[in-house]
């Protein structure tokens, strides 16, 4: 998925019908190996892009400590912390609701 957006909430739907289908269905060992493997393999992409959300929002959550450390919000620091947040590809709502639960 190096070039493909990659959609949280599609690789969820499709990891959890795997999961239905290798509960409910008779299928042969080949068959269900094969959706084996593919669920192992949706699961450890969406291990990785949790992963690195959870990395942007700790990030994002020290840059706004770092510019609240002297207690004066400067609006160049502001405006930097926001720059970054766009960035790193979280929307400004994300890096809002972050600023608000760090301060």
């Amino acid at each position: 998925m190096s070039q493909e957006l990659f959609n949280f909430e599609e690789s969820m739907q499709k990891l959890e019908k795997i999961v239905k289908s290798l509960e409910s269905e008779n299928k042969s060992l080949e068959k269900n190996i094969q959706l084996f493997e593919e669920g192992l393999a949706l699961s450890k992409n969406l291990q990785k892009h949790l992963k690195s959300a959870e990395e942007k929002i700790e990030l994002l959550t020290v840059l706004w400590e770092l510019v609240t450390a002297d207690s004066v919000v400067d609006a160049y620091e502001e405006n930097l912390y926001f720059k970054i947040a766009e960035l790193i590809q979280i929307k400004r709502s994300t890096a809002n609701q972050i600023k608000q639960q760090t301060t």
